[in-house]
């Protein structure tokens, strides 16, 4: 066939010689079963067997256990929204309840001392940093 069509002929040798080299060349390929086999169709989950590095570790952790992140993210932005709510309508909320006067006092006292001392650092840092970049330019 090859003779008909003007290709030159091959010969046994050479011809195994090519086959050898694909099939080592196959070798170095992943099964397409194997692929296949790891895909997901829809909201299927399948395990893929660990081996490696990865082999110590759960890569598939409970649902449950993965939710904590959020539950503590979220807790920690609930916080610190009630206390930035204390802060802000500290006023209204002492002329609503007297009792809660001192302490709403004493809490806005501690967190303009902590808005002042925040203040004074990025101060001395964009000073420091301005410093820094003069003595470069120079």
């Amino acid at each position: 066939m090859s003779r008909l069509r003007g290709e030159e002929q091959h010969s046994a040798a050479e011809t195994t010689a090519a086959a050898a080299a694909v099939a080592s060349r196959r070798e170095l390929l992943p099964d397409i079963e194997e692929i296949n086999s790891t895909l997901r169709t829809g909201s299927e989950r399948r395990v893929i067997p660990n081996t490696g590095a990865d082999a110590g570790r759960d890569t598939h952790a409970d649902p449950k256990q993965r939710s904590g992140f959020s539950r503590g993210f979220v807790l920690i932005v609930a916080l610190a929204s009630v206390l930035v709510l204390l802060y802000v309508f500290s006023p209204q909320i002492s002329e609503a309840v007297p009792a809660l006067r001192p302490y709403l006092a004493l809490y806005v006292a501690q967190v303009d001392s902590a808005r002042q001392w925040l203040d004074e650092m990025l101060q001395s840092t964009l000073q420091w940093l301005d410093a820094r970049a003069s003595q470069s330019g120079s």
